[in-house]
């Protein structure tokens, strides 16, 4: 992976140096304020009905990682 790079989080890229989004995946305290920050406004708006785009991201996001 370190000659060919990592390619992309999700997606169809297999190859290349990695996005800004993953290569925030390594910045421990971006990480902690964006849960930070999910909780709360999960708190306020449960439903998302505020953030219908939001909501269609982590819906698809669910469809595309299914843990299990």
């Amino acid at each position: 992976m370190a000659i060919r790079g990592p390619g992309e989080f999700m997606g169809t890229k297999q190859s290349g140096m990695p996005d800004l989004a993953m290569a925030s995946l390594a910045n421990i305290d971006l990480i902690k304020k964006a849960r930070t920050e999910a909780r709360l406004l999960l708190k306020e708006d449960p439903s998302l009905s505020r953030y219908p785009l939001l909501k269609e991201r982590l819906n698809e996001f669910q469809k595309m990682t299914h843990f299990e």
